[in-house]
This record gives C-alpha cells, sequence and structure tokens, in this order.
C-alpha cells in the first residue's frame, strides 16, 4: 500500500518547505518520488501542484507495488518499467479501470514525463526510458479526435462569446467597478493574466503604465510589451494587443485616473490584495449568464466547470493563432508569453488551433502523422493538398 504524506516545515537551508512525499505501508518514504517531490518544492512551485503529482505517483507506485519485477521481487523497480507496461498502464488501469477523463490522463503523463525526466537528470535510473504515452482510443466512446475537440469546446470561448457571454454579465451599476471588471477580465483573455496576477504589486503600477501609455491618445501605440511577475515569482513579458491597449489607456486617464498605485483598486483607491478577485468575478457572470438564460444541462455543466483560468487558456491558443498568421514560432513566443516552463504545455495549445483551423500540417509536426488524431482528423476534414 502506498500513500501520501505531507511534509511540513522541512529546513532547507535558510528556507522551510512544505510539500507532500510517498509512503509505502510502514510509512517509510520511497526515495525516488519523495525526492521529485521535494525537488518540486525546492524550485518554488505551490504547494497544489505538489499535493497533484503526489497524487498521481501514488496512483503509479500503487500499481508498481501490485507488480512482479523483473528479478521475481514482490514489486516492479520503476526504472524497470517497460513502454508495454506503460501503455498497460495509462490504456488498462487509468483509461479501463478508473474510466479517468483524458484531460485527467494527460495530466498524469505530464507528471511521470517529469518525474522520469528528473530521475534520470539525477542518475536514479539509466537510461532514460523512451515511453510513447499513447493512449488507445480505439473505443468510439475515447475516439481522440472526439475528445480532443470535446475538450476544445470546454476550454476555449471565442472572442464574440467572450464579448456576449462574459462582459455583457458584469452587473455592477457604478461605472468605475464596471469598467475596472471588464478590464481585469480582458486582461485574462486577451492578454494570458492569472487571476493572482491581477493583484501582484507592480504587475499594473500606475506609473509604469503611464510610461507606457501616455496620456496623449495621438501617441499611444497600437501594442505594447509589459512585464508581469507571476507563478514562483518568475517575470515573463508579455505582449498586449491593440484592443487591451486601448481599454487600459482608457481606464488609465479616465475613471482611473485618480489612483496612485495599482490600476486595479477599489474605488478610493486601495490596491485589491484578494488572489481570488478575479475568480470571482468570472463566477458572478457566468452565474448571471446562466440565471438569464434556459441552457441545456450538459452546456450548464460545461459553463460550471470553468474558471477564470480558462480565459488565459483562450490567450494562449489565440496566441499560437497570432504567430501562425505573422510569421512567427509559437514555440519560441508563447512559452515567453505565458510563461510556460513545459514546452509540452505549449503543444497543447498548438494542437487546439490546429483544430480550430484545419492546420493538418501542424499535426505532423508534432509527430502525429500515424496516430488516430491525425488518421481521424483528415479523414473528417479531408487530406492535405
Amino acid at each position: 500500500m502506498v500513500n501520501t504524506a505531507k511534509v511540513k516545515q522541512f529546513q532547507y537551508g535558510a528556507r522551510n518547505l512544505n510539500f507532500y512525499c510517498l509512503v509505502d505501508e510502514r510509512g517509510l518514504p520511497l526515495f525516488a518520488p519523495s525526492i521529485f517531490l521535494m525537488n518540486c518544492a525546492v524550485r518554488g512551485e505551490s504547494i497544489k501542484s505538489n499535493k497533484a503529482y503526489a497524487h498521481d505517483l501514488k496512483s503509479f507506485f500503487s500499481i508498481l507495488a501490485q507488480t512482479s519485477g523483473t528479478d521475481k521481487s514482490t514489486s516492479l523497480n520503476f526504472g524497470d518499467v517497460t513502454d508495454s507496461q506503460m501503455d498497460a498502464y495509462l490504456n488498462g488501469y487509468l483509461l479501463g479501470h478508473r474510466n479517468l477523463q483524458i484531460s485527467t490522463i494527460e495530466r498524469h503523463i505530464t507528471t511521470l514525463r517529469s518525474f522520469y525526466t528528473f530521475a534520470y537528470e539525477h542518475e536514479l535510473i539509466d537510461p532514460l526510458p523512451q515511453f510513447s504515452f499513447t493512449l488507445d482510443t480505439d473505443n468510439e466512446k475515447y475516439s481522440v479526435l472526439e475528445t480532443v475537440t470535446r475538450t476544445l469546446h470546454q476550454i476555449y470561448i471565442k472572442e464574440e462569446d467572450f464579448k456576449k457571454i462574459i462582459l455583457a454579465n458584469i452587473t455592477s451599476s457604478d461605472p468605475f467597478i464596471r469598467e475596472r471588471n471588464e478590464l481585469a477580465l480582458k486582461l485574462g483573455y486577451y492578454a494570458g493574466f492569472r487571476t493572482e496576477e491581477l493583484v501582484i504589486n507592480d504587475n499594473l503600477a500606475i506609473k509604469k503604465l503611464q510610461d507606457l501609455l501616455p496620456k496623449d491618445s495621438n501617441k499611444l501605440p497600437k501594442a505594447i510589451e509589459l512585464k508581469v511577475k507571476g507563478k514562483n515569482n518568475k517575470t515573463r513579458t508579455i505582449l498586449l494587443n491593440v484592443k487591451v491597449t486601448h481599454s487600459l489607456h482608457k481606464f488609465l486617464w479616465g475613471r482611473g485616473r485618480k489612483l496612485e498605485t495599482s490600476l486595479i483598486s477599489s474605488k478610493c483607491g486601495k490596491p485589491l490584495k484578494y488572489e481570488g478577485f478575479g475568480t470571482e468575478l468570472f463566477r458572478e457572470c457566468i452565474n448571471n449568464y446562466l440565471v438569464r438564460n434556459a441552457l441545456p444541462t450538459e452546456s450548464v455543466n460545461i459553463w460550471n466547470a470553468r474558471t477564470f483560468h480558462l480565459l488565459r487558456k483562450c490567450f494562449a491558443t489565440n496566441a499560437v493563432s497570432f504567430c501562425y498568421d505573422n510569421g512567427l514560432d509559437p514555440r519560441v513566443f508563447v512559452p515567453q508569453w505565458l510563461g510556460h516552463s513545459d514546452p509540452e504545455t505549449t503543444n497543447d495549445y498548438i494542437l487546439y488551433d490546429a483544430l480550430l483551423y484545419q492546420r493538418l500540417g501542424i499535426l505532423d509536426e508534432l509527430n502525429m502523422k500515424e496516430t488516430k488524431l491525425a488518421i481521424s482528423y483528415k479523414a473528417k476534414f479531408g487530406k492535405r493538398s
């Protein structure tokens, strides 16, 4: 039996770390996954992410504990796992037995890929296993095309719907609050802000924005670059398009002209500090929309599952489209604008863009030419000319 245990206030140099570890039935830590989880904490990843990694690794190591090893031992060493065994774990156990959503299994895959890379780089295994991480989706219910298309439908909102459903359902009657809230939502959709980034000191500092966006509208740039501090205190440079630039300028020199610190402040000028501001604002808009419209149960469930973070995913997908439209490589620019440390994250949005705009060539570039997704997709939309 493998379980998770939380380590609190572990002294590491001058820091006290909180993280999870995996323990066996005797309560003894499993070395490799526990060191990996500790390293995630050392890198500054959140305890929430650490818990998710631990949950995924617990599932994997629990199965290893029930699988005979190559030396006839009672458990299989993670370094001896073959591609076929990994395939059986993903498809037979996670997909078949536990009936997990494809998106959830993809999260497990990301965790396992990161863990194995860490283990190899720290000489815990050699060589690095070359897992294909392929999901068997012959079953019509789990066809890759259907699943990815459904996922895309759940996580992507067209700009027209963003305006009609999200922005149109801001309820405040106060002009200042209404425009501020509209701006916060636009920063999520058009600039990829996380909810906590809206209230981080200096991200939307008045003085910084005044320097970037002079009061004279004739000198207003079509787009600006804005440095934003985000997850794990990493700073990235975001390219703000003309739509959000104009909204920033309008509020900065209009209803927000008396603000002195942050643009996301109360009417009396006090900067907002609550990290869940964006989350609650988004939920309020969705609730208003659902109350005012009689929707099918499936649509209601989709909207209820969406959060402010969805706007960031929309921005990521649109950023990929922007790169292709302007002759840029999304693998170079999108990670910079979003702050992605794992290139696989960017590939998700490259795939979503390919589905939206039928870019069959992109599927080939993602080494997906012979996968069921590519085959199903080409059968649906026709072969590339």
